[in-house]
């Protein structure tokens, strides 16, 4: 097809690209919903969640009192106690969240990639125990690097 091929479809042709424009678009839209859902899924929590349609945005919300306050507090905590806090890489979710039934107490166990004395990248797993004081305050009660 050269540079004049687009002047020259047939209407099969043109409705053949159409049709498959918007089959991209849906496809691409299901991607997003599913990937929303797993996250979802993954999170069990997601009162907070606001979805512009019209944007095409998602949004996440955070109450400091929730399992999101929590692991933005436990990284916190860990990059305190880390000797190069500049170069820490978290995962974007921790690798296992639990709380206690008042859902005050968070125990938050993950990993974070931190540079060392020697500059070379090292990867370490911690434990980190918070406690939601209210009033978006938390408290680290213990924290363990393994």
């Amino acid at each position: 097809m050269g540079l004049l091929g687009p002047l020259f479809l047939n209407k099969k042709e043109v409705k053949m690209k159409q049709f498959y424009k918007i089959g991209g678009m849906i496809a691409g839209s299901m991607m997003v919903l599913v990937i929303i859902a797993a996250i979802m899924a993954y999170t069990g929590d997601y009162s907070n969640w606001k979805i512009d349609w019209k944007s095409n945005r998602t949004t996440i919300k955070i109450d400091m009192g929730t399992s999101e306050g929590a692991i933005v507090w436990a990284r916190k905590f860990v990059k305190q106690r880390l000797l190069s806090p500049s170069t820490a890489d978290f995962p974007w979710l921790p690798v296992k969240i639990y709380s206690t039934k008042n859902k005050l107490t968070y125990f938050i166990y993950s990993y974070v990639d931190s540079q060392n004395g020697f500059g070379a990248m090292i990867r370490t797993n911690y434990s980190c125990q918070v406690r939601y004081l209210g009033d978006g305050k938390w408290k680290c009660i213990d924290i363990e690097f393994f």
